[in-house]
């Protein structure tokens, strides 16, 4: 009896509203304390310089949409909280996290519990452990804002269906705002605009012929939004001029599908073939244990359109290796794991889901710890190598020196959680390098440039 009394006790801890707001003071904690250690680097520099002010952010982007690529949405954005001081982003975008994270854990609770704080855990270990580049799309100010945050205007239009097909609760926002939601979610990226506008489709299925309901207008009109704002996005004329610069755009369709597929699927079998099984695994059980009407039907649609998103960069003129370009269709497989993940603290009558999952989960818990820590260590090293290189930009401008010489970017990261990366684009040998001149620009002096560190050595070190 005491035993019993024990166990309900702590459910009552693990599942109350102290608990639940400790979770996410926690984790917002944590990514405050690693944004304020990703300093601004690569792109940051390039839009802060292409930015006129706050005035011009809209021309500025015009000329961006003519000229390079149609992600008008995120890089306005990005424009906008690059003109402010960093310290802002860093208490920001962690609310971001925590807020898309919310999201996903109402579409995936399928319980009477309120406060599930062990979902709301689980659903940041699963981004923690399977998102690729975690720094690129999570901490770095312009990754970030191009995937995590536009990744919340998407979820955001597509709980508003989730919300209506699955809780049957009535939208009280007008009719045209969700429109201009909807454009706003197709402009945002490519790939994962597209899986939207699918999950939409799907979701207005399940209304019509499992619900036996007449779809809404809103519905159709959020829907209409979403393919208008991904129709601007595509028909961008900079998306054509970016698309030349890499070999792969003067393949034909054939070849690029074919040579396409092969890298995507190398791609998932090398980096996320874990996610997959847990995700195929969670379906499978939930299908035949502790379905109910709608959470294995969501699981299945979500899977399939996450790696749908992923084929789809099959057709990418830019490459298709483990890259952010994942990011969209790798977080739609995780709610499809979430959403069919079952519910520990009720299933009395399934014995063997219990320890099977509950083992599942602890194991996920070990290895965030194991990544975080060897993850954490880079990030410690990126800041203070990139740093360092900051530094004596502005020593060296103090002392008159107006063309200061860094040693060169070696850092190789260990582990994917620093946002630094020798894929990005840094200052290099020649200052006449567009980013070699964006940095020159944002530290005030003439130029910039980069050189093999021994020789920086034996020329700075005394």
């Amino acid at each position: 009896m005491k035993k019993m009394k024990a166990e309900v006790s702590s459910l009552k801890l693990i599942n109350s509203k102290k608990m639940y707001f400790l979770v996410l003071i926690f984790i917002y904690c944590i990514l405050v304390v690693l944004n304020f250690l990703t300093p601004l680097i690569a792109d940051d520099f390039a839009y802060i310089a292409k930015t006129s002010g706050v005035s011009s952010i809209i021309h500025d982007e015009y000329l961006q949409y003519m000229q390079q690529n149609g992600r008008s949405v995120a890089h306005i954005m990005v424009r906008f909280f690059l003109l402010m001081p960093k310290i802002i982003f860093n208490f920001v975008n962690p609310l971001v996290f925590l807020y898309v994270v919310g999201i996903i854990y109402k579409m995936s609770n399928f319980s009477n519990l309120k406060f599930g704080s062990y979902r709301y855990l689980l659903i940041t270990i699963a981004i923690f452990l399977f998102v690729p580049k975690f720094g690129e799309t999570i901490l770095w100010e312009t990754g970030a804002i191009n995937y995590l945050w536009t990744f919340g205007i998407m979820i955001s239009l597509l709980y508003l269906y989730h919300n209506k097909v699955v809780n049957n609760k009535n939208v009280k926002i007008p009719s045209f705002i969700i429109f201009i939601i909807g454009i706003l979610s197709g402009w945002c990226n490519e790939n994962t605009s597209a899986g939207t506008l699918l999950l939409i489709l799907g979701y207005m299925a399940i209304e019509w012929k499992i619900n036996n309901k007449k779809v809404e207008n809103w519905m159709k009109l959020g829907l209409l939004g979403e393919i208008l704002g991904f129709v601007i996005m595509m028909t961008s004329p900079g998306n054509r001029i970016r698309s030349s610069w890499f070999t792969r755009s003067s393949w034909s369709l054939p070849k690029k599908f074919l040579y396409g597929l092969n890298d995507v699927s190398n791609s998932l079998s090398e980096n996320a073939v874990v996610l997959i099984v847990i995700t195929l695994m969670a379906i499978i059980f939930c299908i035949y244990l502790y379905r109910n009407k709608y959470n294995y039907i969501l699981g299945i649609l979500y899977f399939l359109v996450g790696v749908a998103t992923c084929y789809s960069l099959s057709l990418s003129p830019t490459g298709n290796g483990w890259s952010r370009s994942y990011f969209g269709g790798v977080m739609f497989i995780i709610v499809a794991f979430v959403i069919c993940f079952p519910n520990l603290f009720n299933l009395d009558n399934f014995k063997i889901v219990n320890p099977i999952f509950t083992t599942l989960y602890v194991t996920l818990l070990l290895f965030t710890f194991f990544n975080f820590t060897s993850g954490f260590l880079d990030i410690i090293n990126s800041n203070n190598q990139t740093k360092q290189r900051y530094a004596f930009i502005v020593s060296e401008k103090n002392k008159g020196n107006m063309n200061p010489e860094v040693a060169d970017f070696e850092f190789y990261p260990n582990t994917k959680y620093p946002a630094y990366s020798p894929d990005l684009s840094h200052i290099g040998p020649d200052p006449e390098y567009k980013y070699n001149k964006f940095t020159a620009e944002y530290f005030g002096v003439k130029t910039v440039r980069s050189i093999p560190t021994d020789q920086w050595k034996a020329k700075f070190e005394k």
